[in-house]
């Protein structure tokens, strides 16, 4: 937790170069997103809706989210999951993925630390990204920044 908050004060002053340019595509790629259909049961679809609005919170977990959506139902997940494709988790991880791909590639943050990036997708501790990371893509994300340059 201390770490967390050490990190996110240095993300802000001495990094802060990069931070209106990371909050510019995080908010371009969140527009992009899919909102619920409604046909969906409610209960899906606010859990959708909190997960978009919330998808890159730091320290964020989905039964957190259920609980303060009022979700105490234990099906929610696999009713998420035959609406949405996939469960809760996965769907926030999917999207963790894809924008840490898509900051690692764009031009403007060639240079942003690996771990503001981190911090920018939801996670407060650059070891777990990096383990995330190369589960997922099969690289460590200085590999893929590299390849994709």
């Amino acid at each position: 937790m201390v770490q967390h908050v050490l990190m996110r004060r240095d993300s802000v002053s001495s990094l802060g170069r990069y931070n209106d340019h990371i909050q510019r595509e995080v908010d371009a790629y969140k527009a992009a997103f899919t909102w619920p259909d409604p046909a969906w049961s409610v209960d899906v679809r606010v859990l959708l809706s909190g997960l978009n609005k919330r998808l890159f919170e730091v320290g964020l977990t989905i039964g957190e989210l259920e609980r303060q959506s009022g979700l105490l139902d234990h099906n929610v997940a696999s009713r998420f999951a035959s609406c949405v494709g996939r469960t809760p988790k996965a769907y926030r991880l999917a999207h963790q993925v894809a924008l840490a791909k898509r900051l690692l590639q764009h031009e403007g943050l060639k240079e942003a630390p690996i771990y503001q990036l981190a911090l920018a997708i939801g996670y407060g501790r650059h070891g777990d990204f990096s383990r995330m990371f190369k589960e997922r893509v099969g690289c460590t994300s200085s590999q893929y920044r590299a390849r994709v340059s």
